[in-house]
């Protein structure tokens, strides 16, 4: 995604602030103390306005398909993506993924 709402983020970060991360955001590790986001990017960002060092996550065992999947499905069904953030991550999937 690459479109955030700085208003929506700053109302989220303040949020997350008072009552703290409900969801935790989902990554796959990639390494000793190396994470990839697969999903939660506005927690993320908002977490970080909000000056915490450390949320929860769920680390998820995938691969570079699963994860596309993932964040694909993750970014579609739960946030207003326009229609160009959808074409780009359905030809990364086709491209990364050989689809």
């Amino acid at each position: 995604r690459e479109d955030f709402d700085q208003e929506a983020l700053n109302e989220l970060a303040a949020s997350i602030k008072e009552q703290g991360i409900i969801q935790p955001i989902t990554v796959r590790k990639m390494g000793y103390d190396k994470y990839q986001l697969i999903s939660g990017e506005r927690r993320l960002k908002a977490s970080k306005l909000a000056g915490m060092d450390e949320i929860p996550c769920y680390i998820r065992i995938a691969n570079d398909q699963q994860m596309l999947e993932m964040a694909l499905v993750e970014n579609i069904q739960r946030e207003s993506l326009n229609a160009l953030e959808i074409a780009i991550s359905y030809q990364r999937l086709i491209e990364e993924c050989e689809l």
